[in-house]
C-alpha cells in the first residue's frame, strides 16, 4: 500500500528536498531535473519511471523499486540504497559514489559509464549487468554476484572483490 500516489505524473523540476515520501508511488512518472536530495524515499516505487538529471543526494532509498526505470545522469551520491531493486533499469552515467548498495539488485541493468567510486556493494546482485566503462575505484564488491556481467573498460582499481561470484564475466580491457 502506498502513502502517496504520484504515478503517471509529470514532475519536471519538482522540489522534494528533505520531503518524507516513504512508500510513495512514482510508477511511470517523469521526474526530469527534480530535486529529491535528503528526502526519505524508503520503499518508494519508481517502476518504469523516466528520470533524467535528478538529484537524490543523501536520500534514503532503502528498499526502493527502480525496476525498468530510465534513469540517466542522475546523482545518488551519498545516498542509502540498501536492498533497492534496479532490475532491467537503464542507469547510463549515473553517479552512485559513496553509496550504500548492500544487497541491491542490478540484474540485467545497464550501468554504462556509471560512477560507483567508494560504493558498498556487499552481496549486490549484478548478474548480466552491463558495467561497460563504469568507474568503481575503492568500491567494495564483497560476496557480490557478477555472473555474466560485462566489465569491459571498467575501472576496478583498489576494488575489494572478496568472495565474488564471477563465472563468465566479460573481462575485456578492464582496469584493475
Amino acid at each position: 500500500m502506498f502513502r502517496i500516489d504520484l504515478s503517471d505524473t509529470s514532475l519536471l523540476e519538482a522540489n522534494f528536498q528533505e520531503a518524507d515520501l516513504g512508500f510513495a508511488n512514482f510508477q511511470d512518472a517523469r521526474l526530469n531535473d527534480a530535486n529529491l536530495s535528503n528526502a526519505n524515499l524508503g520503499r518508494a516505487n519508481f517502476e518504469s519511471a523516466s528520470v533524467t538529471r535528478a538529484s537524490f543526494q543523501e536520500a534514503n532509498l532503502s528498499g526502493a523499486n527502480f525496476s525498468d526505470v530510465y534513469l540517466v545522469v542522475a546523482d545518488f551520491s551519498d545516498a542509502h540504497l540498501s536492498g533497492a531493486n534496479f532490475q532491467n533499469a537503464n542507469l547510463t552515467s549515473v553517479n552512485l559514489q559513496n553509496t550504500d548498495l548492500i544487497s541491491a539488485n542490478f540484474q540485467s541493468t545497464y550501468l554504462g559509464n556509471a560512477r560507483l567510486q567508494n560504493a558498498d556493494l556487499l552481496k549486490a546482485d549484478l548478474r548480466k549487468a552491463n558495467l561497460e566503462g563504469a568507474y568503481l575505484p575503492d568500491s567494495a564488491l564483497r560476496e557480490a554476484n557478477l555472473q555474466n556481467a560485462d566489465l569491459t573498460q571498467a575501472d576496478l582499481r583498489n576494488t575489494y572483490l572478496w568472495g565474488v561470484e564471477s563465472r563468465s564475466i566479460n573481462r575485456a580491457s578492464r582496469r584493475i
